[in-house]
Order: C-alpha cells, then sequence, then structure tokens
C-alpha cells in the first residue's frame, strides 16, 4: 500500500510532505516512506539514464548510416556526371550499371535509418522506391541503346541521299535498315 502511495506520487509529481507523513503514519513507517521514496527515484533516475543510453546509441547508428547514403548519393552524382559526357551507349551502361550498384548500397541504408526509428511504413515505401529506380535505370540502359541505334540510323540516311551511285545508296539503306532493326528490339 506503501509502495503504490510512492509510485502515485511521483507519476503524478505531487509528493505528501515529511510531517505529513509522520500525522499520518507515525515515525517509523514515515522514515520507511522517505526511504523507498530515495530508492525509487535513484530507480527512476537510472531507468531514465539506460533510456538515454539506449537512444545515444542509436542515433549513433542512425548517423553512421546517413553517412553513408550521404557518400553513396555522391557516389551516383558521379557517375550520373560520367554518364552524360559519355559518349557511346556502351560508356553510358558502364555508369549506369556502377550507379545501380550504388543505388542498392545507398537504398540499403535509407532502409535500415527507416527501421532504426521504427518506421516501418516509410522503409517498405524505400524498399519500393528502390526497385523503382533500378528499373529506371534499366530502362535508361535500353533507351541509350534505341537512341544510338537511330543516331546511326539517320546518318545512314543523310549517307543514303547523298550517294550518288545507285550501289551507294543501297549499301546505305541496308546499313539503314540494320540500324532501324536494332532501335526496335530494345
Amino acid at each position: 500500500k506503501l509502495k503504490k502511495l510512492v509510485k502515485t506520487e511521483t507519476s503524478i509529481g505531487k509528493k505528501t510532505s515529511y510531517k505529513d507523513l509522520i500525522k499520518q503514519y507515525g515515525q517509523s513507517t514515515a522514515d520507511k516512506i522517505a526511504k523507498y521514496r530515495d530508492y525509487y527515484d535513484k530507480y527512476i533516475s537510472a531507468k531514465q539514464s539506460a533510456q538515454d543510453y539506449k537512444n545515444q546509441i542509436n542515433q549513433a547508428k542512425i548517423q553512421k548510416h546517413q553517412n553513408r547514403v550521404d557518400l553513396y548519393q555522391s557516389i551516383i552524382d558521379k557517375h550520373n556526371a560520367n554518364k552524360d559526357i559519355a559518349t557511346s551507349a556502351s560508356d553510358k551502361e558502364k555508369s549506369i550499371k556502377k550507379q545501380i550498384d550504388y543505388t542498392k548500397k545507398l537504398y540499403y541504408h535509407q532502409i535500415a535509418i527507416a527501421k532504426l526509428e521504427g518506421n516501418n511504413q516509410k522503409a517498405a515505401q524505400l524498399e519500393a522506391e528502390q526497385k523503382k529506380a533500378i528499373l529506371d535505370y534499366q530502362v535508361e540502359i535500353k533507351q541509350n541503346y534505341a537512341d544510338e541505334a537511330e543516331a546511326r540510323y539517320n546518318l545512314n540516311k543523310q549517307y543514303e541521299e547523298n550517294a550518288v551511285s545507285a550501289k551507294d545508296k543501297n549499301k546505305y539503306e541496308a546499313e539503314s535498315l540494320s540500324e532501324l532493326k536494332k532501335q526496335y528490339s530494345y
């Protein structure tokens, strides 16, 4: 009963004065209540310290993952710049494949952060975003090859128009058809 009194007083933040405890319960019981209050206050303080320590550890883990996210994002940006200056579809594909690898790593750490924060809905959303990002990269690879084939097709069409002999025109027409087939195969 007295333990319940101390816990209730602590939870509402209002403690009965020592004088009132003596009047209500007597000196011996009031001393026991006061002693129990001290122990209970130390228990609450220790419990709060342990929770603070756990929170600090959790924040350190989140920061570690966030540092990885920042690193991988900068690497993805670098490969994106390399892709932008690449001249062939195969060179672009190399950069995009590296972007895919680092995107997987980036999302792994973002999902880990969401889970550490206890946000499973955000983690599921990030998993879906990761799948979409990777699919977009794969589509981009195919599109780059299709664009390259279209450019070669247009070039061969120009050669065909500028050709003087029928033999040259037929040669460029055949090459144009070959590039057109490649373009639509992607």
